[in-house]
């Protein structure tokens, strides 16, 4: 919908456009990016932020509906189910300013421009301290996993079998209908190279990066 209307907006105010405009800024909000005025630069910036956009939407629903789940009920499960929302809520975040600083790109003043991208940094700087702090599928959320006090069970672990870690970074296991598991160190999570779905989405990755470089080349084309 954001980007719609900046398609509607451009193609309103075309006339508006000078025939050189800023498309990224500095910090103090000085322009450091300029593009010259036509129409695969004004609306490549709107396919730009549709493909992003649409990448990252893509992406989130195959993470939500691909994870291992190490915990599917009680305290440990609400736990770990908050601590993805709050991941996916973020990438959502993340997918909105970047549809805005795209779309809106060859209209937007310099200094908002920067607000967008700084925006889009504490977004992601926060996901990575969210996640941190929130330890492995969110244990740490209410202190102590309750898996670890006196009268329950040990710990589930990651459910993973061990001989499918190569090297201990890389999972592979055809019988695991999983596509991402838990990282065995650190936090964060890792594709199951033996799930032919994970190859798919890094040929998807492979092919986006492509198509991204290549929409931003035709954007700065002078």
């Amino acid at each position: 919908l954001i980007l719609g209307v900046a398609a509607l907006c451009l193609w309103w105010r075309w006339d508006a456009i000078p025939q050189r405009f800023p498309i990224h800024s500095d910090l103090y909000g000085r322009p450091n990016g300029w593009a010259m005025k036509s129409w695969h630069s004004v609306f490549g910036s709107v396919l730009l932020g549709t493909l992003c956009c649409l990448f990252l939407g893509l992406f989130m629903n195959a993470f939500a509906r691909g994870m291992r789940r190490v915990h599917s009920s009680g305290s440990d499960g609400e736990k770990e189910s908050r601590f993805l929302k709050t991941i996916l809520w973020m990438l959502l975040g993340l997918e909105y300013c970047m549809a805005a600083m795209l779309g809106f790109s060859p209209i937007l003043p310099p200094r908002l421009m920067t607000i967008l991208l700084v925006a889009l940094s504490l977004l992601g700087l926060a996901a990575v301290v969210v996640t941190i702090r929130s330890g492995q599928g969110g244990w740490r959320l209410r202190g102590q996993s309750s898996t670890s006090t006196p009268g329950h069970q040990a710990p589930a672990g990651d459910r993973t079998p061990d001989e499918c870690w190569k090297g201990g970074l890389f999972y592979y296991n055809p019988a695991d209908p999983a596509v991402f598991v838990e990282e065995r160190f650190g936090v964060g999570w890792t594709l199951n190279l033996g799930n032919p779905r994970a190859w798919l989405g890094l040929g998807a990755t492979l092919l986006f990066g492509a198509a991204v470089l290549g929409l931003s080349s035709l954007l700065m084309r002078n």
